[in-house]
């Protein structure tokens, strides 16, 4: 059985993937704020960006996770945001 933090690690690593590790709303490049399994995921996107020139992203629910099945970590269900 998947526990519910390798859930939330699978959600964040789509969504920013589908994102190419861009905030949705500003376009600025970024990387994962926690570090996550992600890890270098964004170096794909952004690798001649130094990583100081990073925005923090993280990955948010678009509707309420609460009223969605399994909480709603589906990747269609997320976005990329920075602050």
């Amino acid at each position: 059985m998947v526990g519910k933090k390798q859930i939330r690690t699978a959600f964040r690593i789509a969504v920013f993937k589908r994102d190419r590790y861009s905030c949705a709303i500003c376009g600025k490049p970024g990387k994962d704020r926690q570090g996550g399994q992600g890890g270098d995921g964004h170096k794909i996107y952004h690798g001649g960006v130094p990583d100081e020139k990073l925005v923090p992203l993280d990955a948010h629910h678009i509707t309420d996770r609460n009223d969605m099945p399994n909480g709603g970590y589906v990747e269609e269900n997320g976005i990329s945001l920075c602050d």
